[in-house]
C-alpha cells in the first residue's frame, strides 16, 4: 500500500539522521569471519589475550562484521569468563540479531561483574527501550546518568521516551542535554509522533523545526513524504 511504503520512509529518513547523538549502538553487519587465536610458544594463552580479543571483536564491530565481532568476544570469554566487555559487546551483538532474552543476559553478567558503565548502562537502557519496557528502560538509562550526568545518548534515548509518551517538556529537556538546538529538539520529537504514527504531530513538529532552521534538510524531506499522505489520509477520511 502506498500510504505504507511512505510512512516507511519517513521512518528510515528519520532514523538515520535522528538526534544531536545516536540512539542506536554501532551499526554492525552480517560478514562473517573468524577471530584471530593466539598462544605462546608452549601453546599456553599469554595474559592478554581477553584483551587482544577484545580489541579484535571492536575493530570487527566498526567494519560491520557481525559474526567475527562475537568469535573474538567468545574467544575473549574462553580466556576470561568474567571479562565485563566481553559480556557487555555480546550484548549489544545479541540486541542486534533481536534476541533480546540473551543480550539482557549479557547485559546484567557484564553490570554485575562492572556495575558503574554507563555505556553498558546506556545499551541496556536502549534493549529494554526496543522491547517497550518503558520504566525499565527510564530507570536503567537515568542509572547510567548518575555515573556521567552528561551521557547524551543516555539524555536522547530518554528524550524519545519522553516525547512518545507526550512528556515534551521534559523530552525538550533531554534532548538540551544531548546537545541539540531547538530546531533539533523539534525533530527528534518529530521522529517520536512518527514513530507512533502520529502524523499531524510530527508534521507540526517539523515545521516549527524549520522555522527555527529553514535550511534543514532532514526536516524539508521528511515534510515532502509527509504532507501529500496526510493529505491522502484526510481525503480517505472525507465523507462521500
Amino acid at each position: 500500500m502506498t500510504y505504507v511504503r511512505s510512512v516507511t520512509m519517513i521512518v528510515i529518513i528519520a532514523i538515520g539522521t535522528t538526534g544531536c547523538h545516536s540512539l542506536q549502538p554501532a551499526n554492525l553487519g552480517s560478514t562473517a569471519q573468524q577471530s584471530i587465536t593466539t598462544s605462546t610458544a608452549d601453546g599456553t594463552a599469554p595474559p592478554d589475550t581477553a584483551d587482544v580479543q577484545i580489541g579484535l571483536g571492536r575493530m570487527y564491530e566498526k567494519q560491520g562484521s557481525r559474526q567475527a565481532a562475537m568469535n573474538a568476544y567468545v574467544a575473549a570469554l574462553r580466556h576470561a569468563p568474567d571479562h565485563p566487555n566481553a559480556h557487555w559487546r555480546l550484548g549489544v551483538l545479541y540486541d542486534k540479531l533481536g534476541d533480546f532474552a540473551s543480550a539482557e543476559q549479557s547485559f546484567r553478567k557484564s553490570l554485575t561483574l562492572n556495575p558503574l558503565n554507563p555505556d553498558c548502562l546506556c545499551d541496556y537502557g536502549y534493549s529494554l527501550y526496543l522491547q517497550a519496557r518503558w520504566q525499565d528502560a527510564e530507570e536503567t538509562l537515568r542509572e547510567a546518568l548518575s555515573i556521567d550526568h552528561s551521557h547524551r545518548r543516555s539524555h536522547n534515548i530518554l528524550g524519545i521516551i519522553k516525547a512518545r509518551h507526550s512528556q515534551f517538556s521534559q523530552a525538550n529537556h533531554h534532548f538540551q542535554q544531548a546537545g541539540c538546538t531547538q530546531a533539533e529538539c523539534e525533530e527528534n520529537i518529530a521522529f517520536a509522533m512518527i514513530l507512533d504514527n502520529r502524523l499531524e504531530q510530527a508534521r507540526d513538529h517539523y515545521e516549527r523545526a524549520l522555522q527555527l532552521n529553514p535550511q534543514s534538510k532532514k526536516s524539508q524531506d521528511n515534510l515532502e513524504v509527509l504532507t501529500p499522505q496526510l493529505a491522502e489520509r484526510s481525503s480517505g477520511n472525507a465523507l462521500p
